[in-house]
């Protein structure tokens, strides 16, 4: 949950309070974040769809998956996205280009995505 978005200009030492049941995460700018659902376990349930959380700015990510059981990426049993985004708010552009660069597995990721303001 993002409680306080704020902006904080890096190359500077900042002193943030928050209680024992808040975590400070900070975020860069442009940041593409693959997340699983919350009630994710154990690799069983790793077939649950992933949420790209796409943050403000323009970035760009490579997004590695494998079946998590065996050793078989080393016989090139992966699949290798990338993943370019712009979250403008100013110009209400959002735009996402998903582009699947290595296929080894017999899969597709079906991402779902959630732009962060």
């Amino acid at each position: 949950m993002l409680i306080a978005p704020v902006l904080y200009e890096g190359g500077r030492f900042y002193s943030i309070k928050v209680s024992l049941e808040q975590i400070a995460v900070f975020v860069k700018e442009g940041s593409i974040i693959p997340v699983y659902e919350d009630n994710y376990n154990y690799i069983g349930e790793k077939e649950q769809p992933v949420t790209l959380e796409i943050f403000k700015g323009k970035g760009k990510i490579h997004c590695y998956e494998d079946d998590g059981i065996s050793f078989d990426y080393k016989r090139d049993m992966y699949n290798l996205y990338e993943i370019s985004a712009v979250n403008d708010d100013k110009d209400s552009k959002n735009e996402i280009a998903i582009e699947l660069i290595h296929k080894g597995l017999n899969k597709k990721e079906d991402f779902k995505i959630k732009y962060i303001k």
